[in-house]
Parts: structure tokens; C-alpha cells; sequence
């Protein structure tokens, strides 16, 4: 109510907007804001793996939704936070011939073994298969050159995409 004086009666109430700030990355993934204003209250976003080399753990897409208390909620209680898991020896493209045999077979077709890696030490050469994000396993005589394990450094690793 206004007063004579043009003031009013009684303090008009403060609104805040709640914004509960940017939600955090995802390693080997992202999100998307599936609605609402950005980081502010009921803004609902949704974390994605980059696939084809990472799946989400449990297989599901989860979203979060930003609550009254400024806090990122997942749909799924249970789960604080996503994570992406590397996918190794599913082929990005499906190998359709029957390849039974490495010594004396056939090449695979481009893009079927993506997990494969080029190891090179010096002027020597070997296979290895990535096993994690910053794994890969290979056979010891690929990184020993002259009788000595060569120190890291002197070894690349390339993929044979």
C-alpha cells in the first residue's frame, strides 16, 4: 500500500534468482540443456558420452536438474555424478568377412579396429592395443631396443587409423 508520503507500507520482497552455476564437466563426455534458462532454477541438462569410444556407466543418459537449494539433482538418486567408460575391441564399423587368421590372413577394412596403436621405438616397430585412456599393452620386446628398455621419451605411440 502506498502511503502519502509515496512510500510503500511495508518493504517489497527481495527476489533472488537461483542459479546453481555452471554444472560440472564430463571427462570424455559433455552435456546439453535439454530446458530452462541456463544454471538457473528447474534448467534441466542432460551428460552425454563421446561415443563411439566411451558409454555411460549403467548405458543410460542421465539429466540433472538444477533445485531450489542451488544444487544440481540427478533423475536417478543414486547417481552423484556420471561417468564415461572407454569402449575398447567393439568395431566403430562392422567387420562383415570372416577373419579367422593373423599370420598369413587378410587386412582388416579401414575403421574395424580402432583400438589398435603403432608403438615405434627408434627404427623398430610393433603393435599395441589401447586399453584405457592413457594405456596400451604391447608385447616387451616392442620397447626394448640394443638389450635395454628404452625410457619413455624415445617411444611414440600413433594410431594405425
Amino acid at each position: 500500500m502506498c502511503q502519502s508520503n509515496r512510500q510503500w507500507h511495508l518493504p517489497l520482497p527481495e527476489c533472488h534468482i537461483i542459479d546453481c552455476r555452471e554444472p560440472e564437466p564430463l571427462l570424455n563426455g559433455g552435456l546439453t540443456f535439454l530446458s530452462g534458462v541456463q544454471n538457473q532454477y528447474l534448467s534441466v541438462v542432460q551428460y552425454h558420452c563421446n561415443e563411439p569410444f566411451y558409454s555411460s556407466y549403467g548405458g543410460n543418459n542421465v539429466t540433472f536438474t538444477c533445485e531450489a537449494d542451488r544444487q544440481w539433482r540427478a533423475n536417478h538418486q543414486v547417481i552423484s555424478r556420471p561417468v564415461c567408460l572407454p569402449v575398447c575391441g567393439r568395431p566403430t564399423k562392422p567387420i562383415e568377412n570372416n577373419f579367422k587368421r593373423i599370420v598369413g590372413g587378410n587386412d582388416a577394412p579401414q575403421d574395424t579396429i580402432p583400438w589398435q596403436a603403432l608403438i615405434s621405438v627408434h627404427s623398430n616397430r610393433g603393435g599395441g592395443m589401447i586399453i584405457a585412456d592413457h594405456w596400451i599393452l604391447t608385447a616387451a620386446h616392442v620397447v626394448v631396443a640394443n638389450g635395454q628398455v628404452q625410457p619413455p621419451e624415445t617411444i611414440r605411440v600413433s594410431s594405425t587409423l
